[in-house]
């Protein structure tokens, strides 16, 4: 009597999960890969949904937008973060978890959506940066006249054609009085013709002296400095010498090895003298980069041995200005060098360079790259670029938008936020993990949610000192403000009212709280064909997964050639607890992908094997 011959079983599994490879073929992945993983951690080789966002600040801030937000450490060792808006700063306090203060800017003095912001700490003192200078001018005339009873003087300026218009701040420069620099600074004006235009001096100086061709105009708004507890003022403006100018007019720039260095044009920089703020040698410290080519400077970041990097939208530089130079208008030190690093690839945003001990990471036009230093501290870059296995990903930015990415290094990771899909802001955070090496998730938040900056500070519990706190990464929204990441097992967002369900037990007291959205954590795995074209059976799995109470979520076999798509396990816990699950696929196909979504809480997968058969021939024997 003859017997069927029973089909070989198959076995693939997943004994943990690396990281996330969305651009390679997933019949290529090796054990361990993932072809797509969204809102996702690969700790330890497990796969957990990230922690959500916790809302900061309870409202919208004072109905006005956020334009730049920076980390401020006082003198006394207290830490805020710092939000510039329209008209003034919020001050919000670490500890407090609250809005210490909000300062106002000098009358007059505001910043506009338009303009290209930035917060530059040097010195204990805040630097409120608000865009570069216009071109110089040159007055014709400049008249007053005086008010004894307001102790204040009127000054007109005659410029042919000057383009102003009222409520612009003008600086003006080289102008002789009594006291001296009276009529110098910068000021707000009012236009009072198409040649003319004035603004108000506080006080009663001497008539003017004007030599032919020595007053200098330049439309601009002056940094601003702010203490860490008295008002904030205008810097210092009005003086134009080569060798001992004010500080001027910029988008962006920082501190470093005791100089300030700012951005002047789209291809200059200068420095300030060393320990001296105030003072810029705009003959000596300006240095043009890449004269007459096609290219433009994006960012600056800080390196080794006071070396830092210039970069440009296609090209980096290494700049090294000597200490014993450039001091109180001193002639530059003959170490002083700006040389080229590579003018294969530059940066397409410039709050994307982060530093991450002796690696620096940064956006470019091809990609995500990173720098690495060679035995001398030079750097250098690989030509394929670190997001090469997710350039599928990558393709999806904004290229018009872009220069509004941001990255921020935070425990052993590079977050990238990104706008994606036609989104003119950042809605989206690739996530890299430097234990793995490898992109490990791209995250995704409500609907409306824009990261427009990250910074690293301190977080605590406690209203009244650092007890138990800990460096922790906050996202920085425009118009909602401040959200600690990594700490809900949902995503605070919209401020809501609360309602209460009935029924509900007396009392019942009503409490203003945040909506909660579940993270919509998400993984597909490779491509399962046991190296083998042939059809197959898949006919169960089994899952190792971690949950706690109230975590749920679904499984779905994909499966290819013929292409079938359908839900295969639901699963919800009622405890916190470890479970093994096995479940039927019963699908047939050439190739099988497994997607798990979460639907509510943060589980996680620890491991998956899926089991088939590869249908034979039933031989039979005749006796």
């Amino acid at each position: 009597m003859s017997k069927p011959l029973t089909n070989d079983y198959l076995v693939e599994a997943e004994n943990g999960f690396i990281g996330m490879q969305s651009r390679t073929n997933p019949l290529e992945l090796e054990s361990g890969y993932l072809q797509y993983s969204q809102n996702m951690r690969l700790d330890r080789n497990t796969a957990a949904v990230r922690k959500g966002l916790k809302r900061m600040t309870p409202n919208d801030i004072a109905g006005s937008a956020i334009y730049a937000s920076n980390t401020f450490l006082s003198l006394d060792g207290t830490e805020y973060i710092i939000l510039a808006s329209a008209d003034r700063l919020h001050v919000y306090n670490i500890q407090t978890q609250s809005i210490d203060d909000s300062i106002l800017y000098p009358t007059g003095r505001t910043i506009a959506a338009t303009d290209n912001c930035d917060l530059v700490q040097a010195n204990n003192v805040l630097y409120i940066l608000r865009g570069s200078g216009g071109d110089f001018k040159t007055a014709d005339n400049i008249t007053f006249s005086s008010s004894l009873s307001a102790g204040t003087s009127t000054a007109t300026v005659t410029i042919n054609g000057h383009g102003y218009a009222t409520g612009n701040e003008v600086i003006i420069s080289g102008v002789t009085s009594t006291p001296e620099n009276a009529y110098n600074g910068s000021f707000v004006i009012t236009v009072t013709d198409i040649n003319t235009f004035q603004y108000t001096v506080n006080s009663i100086p001497s008539v003017p002296t004007v030599q032919p061709n020595s007053i200098y105009c330049q439309k601009g708004k002056s940094p601003l400095v702010w203490d860490g507890s008295n008002a904030i003022t205008v810097t210092p403006q009005g003086s134009s010498s080569l060798g001992a100018a004010n500080m001027p007019c910029s988008d962006f720039g920082m501190y470093s090895s005791n100089r300030l260095i700012y951005k002047l044009q789209r291809d200059k920089i200068a420095a300030s003298d060393y320990l001296s703020n105030d003072t810029w040698d705009l003959q000596f410290s300006q240095f043009t980069i890449n004269l007459g080519a096609n290219d433009y400077i994006v960012g600056f970041q800080d390196w080794q041995q006071d070396q830092f990097l210039i970069f440009q939208r296609n090209s980096i530089y290494y700049a090294y200005i000597d200490p014993n130079g450039y001091t109180s208008g001193a002639p530059p030190g003959g170490n002083t060098t700006i040389q080229t690093l590579t003018s294969e690839f530059g940066c397409s945003a410039r709050r994307s360079i982060v530093q991450a001990g002796e690696f620096i990471f940064f956006l470019s036009d091809n990609g995500v790259y990173l720098l690495n230093p060679s035995l001398d501290l030079k750097l250098l870059g690989n030509t394929t670029p670190l997001s090469n296995n997710i350039s599928d990903i990558m393709s999806r930015i904004n290229v018009d938008y872009v220069s509004n990415a941001v990255g921020k290094i935070f425990n052993n990771r590079y977050y990238l936020a990104v706008p994606i899909d036609g989104s003119t802001r950042n809605n989206a955070v690739l996530i890299y993990s430097m234990l793995n090496k490898q992109w490990e998730s791209i995250d995704t938040y409500p609907s409306g949610m824009y990261i427009d900056n990250f910074v690293v500070a301190l977080y605590t519990t406690s209203s009244t000192s650092y007890t138990g706190a800990a460096k922790r990464l906050y996202a920085i929204s425009q118009e909602k403000g401040i959200f600690l990441t990594e700490e809900n097992n949902y995503d605070e967002f919209e401020f809501t009212t609360g309602t209460p369900t009935l029924p509900f037990t007396l009392p019942f007291t009503m409490t203003s709280n945040f909506t909660q959205y579940a993270i919509a954590g998400q993984i597909i795995t490779r491509r399962y064909f046991y190296n083998n074209y042939s059809a197959k059976h898949f006919s169960s799995a089994e899952m190792d997964i971690l949950c706690n109470q109230n975590d749920s979520l679904k499984v779905t076999a994909i499966t290819k050639n013929p292409d079938n798509s359908k839900q295969i396990f639901n699963f919800a816990s009622s405890t916190d607890q470890d479970y093994t699950k096995r479940f039927r696929i019963a699908s047939r196909g050439f190739g099988l992908d497994i997607k798990i979504e979460s639907l509510s809480g943060r589980p996680t997968i620890r491991g998956l094997r899926i089991t088939s058969t590869v249908p034979g021939r039933n031989l039979i024997s005749e006796t």
